[in-house]
């Protein structure tokens, strides 16, 4: 049975290692003036690290959209998710400072859904080529990502930073 998705070295060199080099990246820069020290780029405050992880994120972006947009048999069989709701939802963006800061915060909300589910759909495929059951305790496994996911990120130390806000409100 093949235990891996692709094969151990493409395995390990794009999906396995690079969260836990990316973790010791980013122990090892906290606190740093790589980290810290403020860079204005294009008008915009940044650090060198917000410079990285921001090209990093865009990147990764643009080839996700090259590979589900440039493969024909994606066009082919979701035409209308992929061609005409794009622009139909930008549009409206653009016309709607509201639908703007809405898609801003479902955005947000769902970037952390998505990574718990994709780090879910990932450890599901290993479980399956382990010869694990892959419908047992599905669902306990879907919530576990999604909490250890989005857990942190909610008990973080500038969480309550950011809910200040609402007091706005």
């Amino acid at each position: 049975m093949k235990r891996y998705i692709v094969s151990p070295a493409y395995d390990w060199l794009l999906f396995l290692a690079p969260p836990v080099l990316a973790l010791g990246l980013g122990v090892a820069i906290s606190g740093s003036g790589f980290a810290t020290d403020a860079l204005v780029v294009a008008g915009d405050p940044t650090t060198g690290a917000g410079l990285c992880i921001g090209v990093l994120i865009h990147a990764h972006l643009v080839a996700v959209f090259f590979r589900s947009h440039a493969n024909p048999k994606i066009l082919r069989r979701f035409p209308i998710r992929f061609l005409v709701i794009p622009p139909l939802v930008w549009l409206a963006i653009a016309l709607s400072p509201w639908l703007a800061i809405l898609a801003t915060v479902v955005a947000t909300f769902w970037d952390v859904w998505h990574s718990g589910a994709q780090t879910f759909g990932f450890g599901r495929i290993y479980d399956r080529n382990a010869g694990f059951p892959v419908h047992e305790a599905r669902r306990l496994d879907f919530w576990l990502n999604q909490l250890l996911y989005a857990g942190p990120i909610l008990a973080g130390a500038t969480l309550m930073e950011h809910l200040v806000v609402l007091e706005d409100f």
